[in-house]
């Protein structure tokens, strides 16, 4: 029952999020804000993996925690490259 409720909170915020980040009817403050959130969102996610890999000694999760970093750093790299070529 709570995991239900926590996967349609978190489902019902983070479409919200990523639908004010990508509509061009929000203005454009509101939208690096929202696309802020949705940063901080993942990155607590990967320091959260971190953490526990290296509070519970668990090399896997450790490993998890960094390639979750390397990728989403990927993802955030190519859609940064992605916005300054259509503002060009």
């Amino acid at each position: 029952m709570m995991d239900d409720m926590v996967d349609v909170i978190l489902d019902l915020i983070l479409e919200g999020t990523f639908g004010v980040a990508k509509s061009k009817r929000v203005p454009f403050p509101i939208r690096i804000l929202s696309a802020g959130l949705i940063l901080l969102f993942f990155l607590g996610i990967v320091g959260f993996l971190f953490w526990n890999g290296v509070r519970s000694k668990k090399g896997f999760l450790i490993a998890l925690g960094i390639l979750f970093l390397i990728g989403f750093s990927l993802l955030v790299s190519f859609k940064i490259r992605n916005w300054h070529r259509h503002k060009k």
